[in-house]
């Protein structure tokens, strides 16, 4: 592997694998601690809500307590007026109707409202409504509500919007069914039905309305069964939550919070018993309006981050290619040297390690050429000097021979030839 891929290995798994993995882990803990301060929150939220919530159903219960243990509908329930209510003269009809409205009509939530007598199933209506026909008593009977009404045994009995619309009608009204006793004999007389408007509701949500400006949030009544009751955005009453969350919410009266999918988009779902029957009060708040904020802040940490990355791979990159590409000078310089050029050197450029070592290096040559030099300056006085000593050797033995052949001729009597003659 070469020097080039090794440095870019480095970088990879020294630093971007490290600052890759500090992000995620960053962002999961900031997630985690931004849902957590929010369930929090919304737990306290909640909570004051369902109390102003359940303040709404007890104050009715408190009415209608006061309304069946009342003169009114005690001698209506005891035959004081000896008729059935639509067979009656209209005065004695609007004498017993305006005695029902007295004790009714000064609590403004109040849309709806009859009586059953248990007697002769007879209705009393105390409040009508255009285009309503109330269930007569003899299918009432044979529901499951009227058990559960008789079950209760005077306690009051909540029903809420889209659950019994046969009964109740189609309107988003929360309707309250109890019996109504004898006081003297505590028999069982009547059953009283009362519907609330939602406007007592619309009141105490409003105070809540800036969560929903602020972050998104949706607030819910939902029952047992996960029937949509009431939304405070009005738009999907009579909804089935499971088919608007993707995680079920566990039933039960404890907090519960959970971070799940909700009409198509990424929200914290909360909920919280109410306290009446089985329902729950649920808040639905967008994640991305949650976070919307730290997300921007993170959007530009990242773009900061990426940047800053672009630039370390630019840098590394140009950083080993001209390391790559000193490292390749030097041996092709080397590569010369070996084979005997010693006039080749490095480029000296900047004053890094590699400059340093292109010095060294062209020192290294000098220095080389300077004792090859001087070995061959060495080497040619050597031979001087051995071909010095050869001519001194070789002199005195020719000029030996040469008197030595002069000494013969003399001895021969050959002086001609010793002069040259």
């Amino acid at each position: 592997m070469s020097l080039r891929f090794k440095l870019f290995g480095a970088f990879l798994v020294l630093i971007i694998v490290p600052l890759v993995v500090l992000a995620v882990a960053l962002y999961t803990l900031v997630t985690d601690l931004i849902e957590e301060k929010h369930s929090r929150q919304t737990e306290l939220t909640l909570r004051a809500l369902s109390q102003s919530v359940g303040f709404v159903f007890r104050e009715m219960n408190q009415v209608t307590d006061s309304t069946i243990a009342s003169d009114a509908i005690q001698d209506v329930l005891n035959d004081a007026y000896g008729e059935e209510v639509e067979d009656i003269d209209y005065l004695n009809l609007n004498e017993v109707q305006q005695k029902f409205r007295e004790l009714l009509v000064y609590h403004p939530s109040v849309s709806y409202a009859l009586m059953y007598a248990l007697d002769d199933g007879r209705i009393y209506r105390i409040f009508t409504k255009e285009r309503f026909q109330a269930m007569p008593y003899e299918r009432f009977v044979g529901t499951r509500l009227h058990k559960q009404v008789l079950e209760r045994d005077g306690l009051p009995l909540w029903v809420g919007p889209y659950e019994y619309p046969e009964l109740t009608g189609s309107e988003p009204v929360f309707t309250q069914i109890r019996v109504v006793k004898d006081i003297d004999t505590l028999q069982n007389k009547g059953i009283l039905l009362v519907q609330i408007k939602h406007s007592g509701l619309e009141s105490v949500f409003r105070y809540f309305r800036y969560r929903q400006n602020q972050l998104a949030t949706r607030f819910f009544i939902v029952n047992g069964n996960g029937l949509v009751l009431y939304d405070s955005g009005g738009a999907l009453n009579g909804k089935e939550l499971s088919e608007l969350a993707e995680r079920p919410l566990e039933p039960g009266e404890g907090y519960r919070s959970v971070r799940s999918r909700f009409d198509g988009q990424d929200s914290v779902i909360s909920s919280i018993g109410l306290g009446i029957e089985n329902w729950r009060l649920v808040s639905v708040t967008s994640w991305h309006a949650l976070s919307s904020e730290v997300l921007l802040y993170s959007r530009w940490v990242a773009a900061i981050l990426l940047l800053c990355l672009v630039s370390a791979l630019l840098f590394i990159r140009l950083f080993a290619n001209r390391v790559a590409r000193a490292i390749v000078q030097t041996v092709q310089v080397m590569g010369r040297v070996e084979r005997g050029d010693l006039t080749a050197r490095l480029p000296l450029q900047g004053n890094d390690e590699t400059s340093l070592l292109a010095r060294g290096f062209n020192r290294l040559v000098n220095r080389l050429a300077e004792l090859l030099e001087e070995v061959k300056r060495q080497q040619e006085r050597k031979t001087r000097a051995e071909l010095q000593a050869l001519q001194a050797q070789i002199k005195p033995h020719f000029l030996f021979n040469a008197l030595e052949s002069i000494n013969a001729l003399a001895v021969q009597n050959e002086g001609q030839k010793v002069s040259g003659w």
